[in-house]
């Protein structure tokens, strides 16, 4: 047979159970601490925030990872845009339509999915213009990417901007090579 008794000691605040094995002669005793009235609910707070942490940590590894593949895409991208709109710039054709054409054949279509391809005759700092026969040429990207957990962080438009610079000089005659 078992015997159970719960005694409550309101000095201490605890709580003992006593379990006794009758015809065994054994005795069984737990003593339960009841929790202080100003301790209680601040777990729900450390897991609060250990949950907007580990989004956060998730969100990272995730939109951050996107945001550098998107990096190296549109890297990719303007560089060949450049040497595509450099070449036809050389050789007299258009080069903004040539670098946009090369642009969209990588992905990245002016104008669509929040992307923009900006291309451009320069002179840079080092070369002042009237001093040399090089022609330069800019292209400028800048894309979006969708945001997935870092949304419920950080509110802000995740965007990537990548640029390249090409030249060649005037006197290039491809039908030489």
């Amino acid at each position: 047979r078992l015997q159970l008794r719960i005694i409550h000691t309101p000095r201490s605040r605890s709580v003992r159970i006593i379990v006794f094995y009758l015809g065994f002669g054994k005795r069984m005793e737990w003593i339960f601490a009841k929790p202080k009235q100003a301790q209680q609910g601040q777990s729900i707070l450390i897991i609060a925030g250990v949950f907007v942490a580990l989004v956060g940590m998730v969100g990272l590894a995730i939109d951050g990872g996107g945001l550098l593949l998107l990096r190296r895409d549109t890297q990719n991208a303007a560089d060949a845009a450049v040497v595509a709109a450099a070449y036809a710039r050389c050789v007299g054709g258009d080069f903004v339509s040539a670098g946009e054409m090369t642009a969209a054949d990588n992905g990245f279509h002016n104008g669509m999915d929040t992307v923009q391809v900006h291309i451009t005759e320069v002179t840079p700092e080092y070369d002042p213009a009237g001093t040399s026969q090089r022609v330069y040429v800019k292209v400028s990207m800048r894309a979006e990417k969708t945001k997935y957990f870092i949304g419920l962080i950080y509110q802000d438009a995740l965007t990537v901007t990548s640029s390249a610079v090409a030249s060649c000089n005037r006197g290039f005659n491809p039908s030489a090579y």
